[in-house]
């Protein structure tokens, strides 16, 4: 009998044995790793912002003037401020009162207060009240700050025209200073741009001793 020619072998089904794919085995992330890893973070922001650059900054508390409380007429006192050379321009009140031969710029909304025969050109606004407000807020009228030295020298050294204010320093400066007498919602505006307002009550005083007690640039 002749031999039956030979098939070829039939292939199995299916996905076991060797040749068959395996699935990759996908971890889920440990929501405890995860919590580990922030903990660390903050443990470390604990350890090294207080000693660096930013820790520094952040640490900083604005000085504190004296409580508002014992602003009397008469009395004296120390008070910090923070302006930009960019205030002398900017800051203004309109009132027709006078101090002490001190007065705002305007009399009224509109009407500039009038110059005198001797009053000089330029004396830095020594005469000139302006609105401040204390480091911890509180409002003042104050004439003849950016005449003292060394605030005087600020603004020669930083002249507020000559670049963009976004570029100007603020500083804090403390001044001894005495109360003349409080006026009752004096009107004032911190820009030229802004209208006028009222804010409450101002103290008016006029500073004896200034000094640039922060400087930013440094």
């Amino acid at each position: 009998m002749a031999a039956e020619p030979s098939r070829p072998p039939t292939k199995k089904s299916g996905k076991s044995g060797s040749s068959a794919k395996k699935r990759p085995v996908v971890e889920e992330p440990s929501v405890l790793s995860g919590r580990m890893n922030w903990a660390m973070l903050l443990v470390m922001a604990m350890v090294f912002i207080p000693i660096s650059p930013l820790g520094k900054v952040m640490g900083k508390k604005s000085p504190k003037s004296e409580e508002r409380e014992h602003w009397v007429a008469g009395k004296t006192a120390t008070i910090h401020v923070t302006v930009t050379t960019a205030d002398y321009d900017k800051l203004a009140c309109a009132d027709p009162r006078t101090k002490d031969g001190s007065h705002c710029a305007y009399q009224s909304e509109k009407d500039a207060f009038a110059r005198t025969a001797n009053e000089p050109l330029d004396d830095n606004k020594r005469s000139v009240l302006q609105p401040y407000r204390t480091t911890d807020g509180q409002l003042l009228f104050m004439a003849g700050l950016w005449a003292q030295p060394t605030v005087a020298m600020r603004l020669h050294d930083e002249p507020a025209r000559a670049v963009a204010e976004t570029k100007l320093a603020r500083f804090v400066v403390a001044c001894e200073v005495q109360f003349l007498e409080e006026w009752e919602n004096p009107l004032l505006r911190w820009t030229p741009r802004e209208p006028w307002s009222r804010q409450g009550k101002a103290m008016v005083a006029t500073p004896k001793k200034c000094e640039i007690l922060k400087d930013s640039r440094s």
